[in-house]
């Protein structure tokens, strides 16, 4: 992958892509690009969380693909998906930091968010973040506060438990778009339709389960898009988390596209 230096890095897991991250993104775009300079995402895959033994286990908001999908949009030059390793999980903060300007060797600026934590057991935060950017005297540390609402801070945490309790509108406030889902309409061989997860880009994932959404179980409106052309449908998200859809018309049966989550029934 060919970057154009310097390079301004914008680190963090990024699921949901939600109000917050997108203040992250939007405010390095603005610096790097009035310098003519390029924005990189890097980003992890899988979760640190499916990695390390201790955490909790979680059900990501979007699969890679969508995320970086969604990163794109928001005007970044470059997306590098760095895959957690155990031997990832155990670097201290310093080795992160050195082992990141080898990849990137013009690195001109880090932005985070204010409780990014990295290195072992995360021992790292934005503090000893910018005491290792000035120790290497050429990398710039910017630190983007926290979004908040009225409940407090914006974050996936938040997001993901509006959805597993059914609360779409509050998700979709949070998120600052309508959750949604790629993905193909197929036949579920009873005369009705369903909707199956996959890759924005076409390809197989590996990843993204064949079925699944974070959603409580119930009914919800929505719109399948594609191949430019919009259609209302109405959703059920069922106790196994699979998506079966009404009011469907099939002439986009097999056809990538996304589905998008407006409101509950």
């Amino acid at each position: 992958m060919e970057f154009t230096p310097p390079i301004h890095l914008v680190i963090g897991n990024f699921d949901g892509v939600h109000v917050g991250h997108q203040t992250l993104i939007r405010m390095a775009c603005n610096q790097a690009h009035a310098l003519g300079q390029s924005v990189v995402v890097y980003t992890f895959n899988p979760h640190p969380r499916q990695i390390i033994p201790e955490a909790p286990k979680l059900q990501l908001i979007y699969s890679v693909q969508e995320r970086c999908t969604l990163l794109r949009q928001l005007g970044c030059d470059s997306i590098w998906v760095q895959t957690f390793t155990n031997q990832l999980r155990l670097q201290t903060p310093e080795q992160f930091l050195q082992a990141i300007q080898q990849v990137f060797p013009t690195l001109a600026a880090v932005y985070v968010g204010d409780q990014f934590r990295f290195g072992y057991r995360q021992q790292g935060d934005v503090h000893t973040l910018q005491d290792l950017c000035e120790q290497t005297k050429n990398v710039r540390l910017c630190v983007c506060p926290s979004v908040f609402d009225a409940a407090g801070r914006i974050c996936s945490t938040r997001i993901r438990a509006a959805l597993q309790q059914g609360q779409l509108s509050e998700a979709n406030r949070l998120l600052g778009q309508p959750y949604h889902r790629y993905g193909k309409v197929v036949s579920d061989g009873s005369n009705g339709y369903a909707f199956v997860l996959g890759n924005p880009e076409g390809e197989p994932t590996g990843e993204v389960p064949t079925n699944g959404c974070l959603l409580k179980a119930g009914s919800y409106v929505g719109h399948f898009d594609c191949q430019q052309q919009q259609m209302r449908v109405r959703i059920q998200v069922h106790s196994d988390q699979r998506i079966g859809l009404l009011d469907c018309n099939p002439v986009n049966l097999n056809s990538l596209g996304v589905l998008v989550f407006d409101d509950s029934q």
